[in-house]
């Protein structure tokens, strides 16, 4: 038996790639040479306003801020829980692992773009009968070692609008994976200033209850010495039994914001704990760009104009099916009925065939498709430019809001200066026999009231200025041109 020598391997190689290179420089030749049926995407010219109806004397030129935006609120601890959620919340895990779904969804839309090559070695051996008419029987063996090579000729372009819808759908999943994450940060940055004006509601309240404590024990010490009677008595037993139920309220709601909160963290709330610190002071003054940046500030927007794009591809995909589709299949390899032979030059062997497929009637399937996918886009155009109008109402709602709220919060702190001004005249009225106990109440409660309404107007300015960071897209960069 002889064995193959080296240039015999060399040589059934050579042939097997050579092959195999020439039909793939035919097919790439084809396939740039080809065109692409259906409308080619550009990007909808949408009408933006030249400013905010609320934002008369906001300075709207580029302002650059360093670092992520919730670092602007100068809050270490709301800094700790916002840099953290990113890493633990299921939400943000399960939106990645969706990106790369997406992703590997268009490159499986991208592979049918280059020849299909695989192996297919088999052997066989097959006994043969002797009583069947003109059989002599015995016995035969082959072995084969093809190369098998298949490929479709992308002439109009379905493939590739394929991939083209595809990948669009891929980008738009990512700037899904931004909007879940500046929903989440956004998210966090708000239950932590409802919570921390809870804090300043909560430090009213019970200076409140320490007040009318020892209001009672007044009343009490009085009552005792026949001062007054019973009824103020049983008014400031009243009071304060309100008081105390409505810190058990608050406290109760800062539980159910904390809890909130360890749920964001992707933690358990057994594990979690904000310690108390009321919220002071002012919040800070938020950068606002024009309102055509929204366009690509805004992961939302992004992600709908994306899916704008994919729709428009599908209707390529939907068009390129009345035309033909060309297939190519090839093999070359070795085949032999002796194993001592499969290397022999000899051996070679290959084939190549096109197929051709036409559509000529599919019961209106074809146009049907196309009108579905031509709606199709026509919805996501619809949806598109809801989303823009959406977003500039969300920005005009935060700017209103803090615009409107930092007046009533002017005007409240007036309101509380009055009612603790009241509150004191009362105080010394009664302690002078001049009113009952009845206007100290009265007073004492507006005051209560005047006073949870300022850190409750605190708190919805931090959450408005929150809300308006959200509604421009979590940042700040230069206008658009």
């Amino acid at each position: 038996m002889l064995s193959p020598s080296a240039d015999e391997y060399r040589m059934v190689l050579s042939c097997c790639l050579r092959s195999a290179l020439i039909i793939g420089l035919i097919l790439s030749s084809t396939l740039l040479t080809s065109c692409m049926v259906g409308p080619d995407y550009e990007a909808p010219i949408v009408p933006t306003p030249e400013a905010y109806k609320y934002a008369p004397g906001v300075d709207l030129k580029p302002i650059v801020y360093e670092g992520p935006w919730w670092y602007i609120f100068n809050d270490k601890r709301l800094n700790e829980l916002v840099d953290r959620v990113d890493g633990g919340n299921f939400d943000v895990m399960a939106a990645a692992a969706r990106v790369r779904q997406a992703r590997a969804t268009a490159r499986i839309q991208k592979a049918p773009l280059f020849p299909f090559l695989s192996a297919d070695p088999d052997y066989q051996k097959r006994e043969f009968s002797e009583t069947t008419d003109g059989s002599t029987g015995g016995a035969s063996s082959s072995w084969r070692f093809p190369f098998n090579v298949a490929y479709e000729i992308d002439l109009f372009g379905r493939i590739r609008r394929g991939y083209q819808a595809a990948d669009a759908d891929a980008r738009s999943v990512e700037e899904d994976f931004e909007a879940v994450l500046l929903i989440l940060r956004s998210e966090v940055a708000l239950d932590y200033f409802a919570l921390r004006s809870l804090d300043e509601e909560i430090r009213i309240v019970e200076r409140a209850v320490d007040v009318r404590q020892e209001q009672l024990k007044i009343l009490d010490s009085r009552f005792e010495f026949g001062i007054v009677s019973q009824l103020p008595v049983a008014q400031a037993k009243a009071e304060l039994n309100a008081t105390h139920a409505l810190l058990f309220a608050l406290r109760r709601e800062r539980a159910i914001l904390e809890n909130a909160i360890a749920g964001l963290m992707g933690l358990p709330p057994s594990e979690f704990s904000i310690p108390f610190a009321p919220l002071k002071g002012d919040p800070p003054y938020i950068p606002v760009t024009v309102p055509s940046r929204l366009l690509v500030e805004r992961p939302d927007i992004r992600r709908a104009e994306r899916a704008l794009a994919a729709a428009n591809a599908r209707i390529g995909v939907a068009a390129a099916e009345f035309y033909p589709r060309v297939n190519i299949r090839a093999d070359a390899g070795l085949a032999s009925s002796h194993y001592s032979n499969l290397f022999d030059s000899r051996s070679f062997t290959w084939g190549i065939g096109p197929n051709i497929s036409i559509p000529l009637f599919e019961g209106g399937r074809l146009s049907a498709n196309l009108e579905r996918t031509r709606a199709a886009y026509a919805e996501r155009y619809a949806l598109y430019r809801q989303t823009i109008i959406e977003a500039f109402g969300e920005v005009e709602d935060a700017l209103v809001s803090i615009q409107l709220l930092k007046k009533q919060d002017e005007a409240n702190k007036l309101a509380v200066e009055a009612s603790r001004q009241a509150y004191d005249l009362s105080q010394r009225q009664f302690e002078g026999g001049l009113v009952n106990y009845l206007n100290v109440l009265d007073t004492e409660r507006v005051l209560l009231e005047n006073s949870r309404l300022e850190s409750r107007i605190r708190g919805q300015r931090y959450t408005s200025a929150v809300n308006l960071i959200k509604a421009i897209g979590g940042g700040w960069g230069a206008p658009v041109d």
